[in-house]
């Protein structure tokens, strides 16, 4: 039985994303070997050892707080910054303004 031309364009992207997953180079420090009826995975997770300190979050604040309170509100962050649309996400607290821990935490 021949499959229609739609489910063929549906699955061809799902098959492009998922046929070089076991080529990708990761940096993250732990990792898990697991065997699935497809063959063998392996599971990675942590933070790549190379994440930004606070003290780098506290240059880049400085340079972008145009009130001087220490910490970004939206209003500070420059047009098109990806965290103006994970605001909400990124400041853990609710308060209104990033603050380099929480920049930290969010990396």
């Amino acid at each position: 039985m021949k499959k229609p031309i739609s489910a063929l364009i549906l699955s061809l992207p799902i098959s492009l994303m998922a046929g070089p997953a076991w080529t990708q180079e990761s940096t993250l420090p732990h990792a898990k070997q697991l065997q699935t009826a497809a063959g063998p995975v392996t599971v990675r997770w942590g933070q790549p050892p190379q994440s930004p300190s606070i003290e780098k979050y506290r240059a880049q604040i400085a340079t972008l707080d145009k009130n001087g309170d220490g910490r970004l509100g939206r209003d500070e962050l420059p047009a098109g910054n990806e965290l103006k649309g994970k605001f909400k996400l990124v400041d853990q607290n609710h308060d209104g303004g990033l603050s380099a821990e929480e920049l930290a935490n969010w990396y």
